[in-house]
C-alpha cells in the first residue's frame, strides 16, 4: 500500500514540475503587460544568452534562428492555452517535447561547457536538480 502512495506522490511531483516548467517557460518568453505586450523578441533572448554563456558570433547566428523558431512555436501553443484553466496533459506534453527539442538544438550549438552551464541554470530555475522542488 505504501508503494502505491509513493508512486502517486512521485507522479504528482512530476505533474507539478511539468506545470512549473510550462509556467516558467511561458513567463520567460512573455513580455511584461503594459510594455508592448506579446512575446519577447528572439533577438533579446539571443543577446541575453550570448552574454550569459559567452557565445561567439557563429553561435549567436545559429542561436538566433533557433530562438526565432522556438518563440514562433510557443506562440502557437499559447494561442491554444485558456487563461484560468489548468494546462491539459496534452499541453504539458507538447511543452515538454518542445523544451526538449530546444535543448537538443542548443546542445548542437554550444560547447560542452556552455551547455553544462545552461543545463545547470535550467535545473535551478525549475526548482533544483531532479528530485523535486526547493
Amino acid at each position: 500500500m505504501s508503494n502505491i502512495k509513493k508512486k502517486k506522490k512521485d507522479e504528482m511531483k512530476k505533474i507539478v514540475m511539468m506545470m512549473m516548467a510550462l509556467f516558467l517557460t511561458g513567463s520567460m518568453v512573455m513580455a511584461q503587460p503594459g510594455q508592448g505586450g506579446g512575446f519577447l523578441d528572439p533577438q533579446q533572448m539571443t543577446e541575453r544568452m550570448v552574454q550569459q554563456y559567452s557565445l561567439n558570433d557563429t553561435q549567436k547566428g545559429k542561436l538566433l534562428e533557433v530562438n526565432k523558431a522556438y518563440v514562433k512555436e510557443l506562440q502557437a501553443m499559447f494561442s491554444e492555452f485558456q487563461p484560468g484553466e489548468a494546462p491539459s496533459a496534452d499541453m504539458i506534453a507538447k511543452m515538454t517535447k518542445s523544451r526538449e527539442a530546444y535543448s537538443a538544438k542548443l546542445k548542437g550549438i554550444m560547447t560542452a561547457k556552455q551547455f553544462e552551464a545552461y543545463t545547470k541554470d535550467q535545473a535551478n530555475m525549475m526548482g533544483g536538480a531532479p528530485g523535486g522542488a526547493r
